[in-house]
């Protein structure tokens, strides 16, 4: 599936170079089948570090593209990603931007979750609230109830690890 996905992200980054949505699209597609691999094949294969490179010219390009999903993915990848990509501080301050950008669950939901890696709980939890009632785009609509449980979830999870 991932392999699939990268290659038909590649015929549509082909059919229509410099478009927001192929981009966007070639790179999910890169990230699906990284992902995929065991870490030692993912390296030798160079998705590795094509990856960081998709994602950071994505976002500079089309930063606000569908309610800011390359500021997302930059943001979430370098709050996620193994070590040398990982950036914490950096992840928190590309997804702070997504929200500036588009104040979105999703984008809330990853904000608190870059606050709360960052060991910025309130900051976390605040978000998290946010994201439990903010209004959901075109693109995310469907998933906006998943997505704002998910939020109501780690609001719960962070009381109990907290004692409140």
């Amino acid at each position: 599936l991932a392999t699939g996905s990268a290659g038909f992200a590649q015929r549509a980054l082909a059919l229509r170079p410099g478009d927001p949505a192929a981009e966007l699209f070639s790179t999910l597609g890169t990230g699906l089948r990284l992902w995929s691999l065991p870490t030692l094949q993912a390296l030798a294969s160079g998705a590795a570090t094509t990856l960081p490179g998709q994602i950071k010219r994505l976002a500079a390009a089309a930063p606000d593209f569908e309610g800011a999903s390359p500021l997302r993915l930059k943001g979430r990848f370098q709050s996620r990603a193994p070590w040398p990509f990982k950036d914490l501080e950096e992840g928190r301050d590309t997804l702070a931007a997504a929200v500036d950008a588009a104040p979105i669950p999703l984008n809330l939901l990853f904000l608190g979750d870059a606050h709360w890696l960052c060991g910025e709980e309130e900051s976390a939890r605040e978000r998290w609230r946010q994201a439990t009632s903010a209004p959901a785009d075109a693109e995310t609509e469907g998933a906006a109830p998943f997505i704002r449980s998910i939020a109501r979830r780690r609001l719960e999870g962070a009381a109990l690890a907290s004692g409140r």
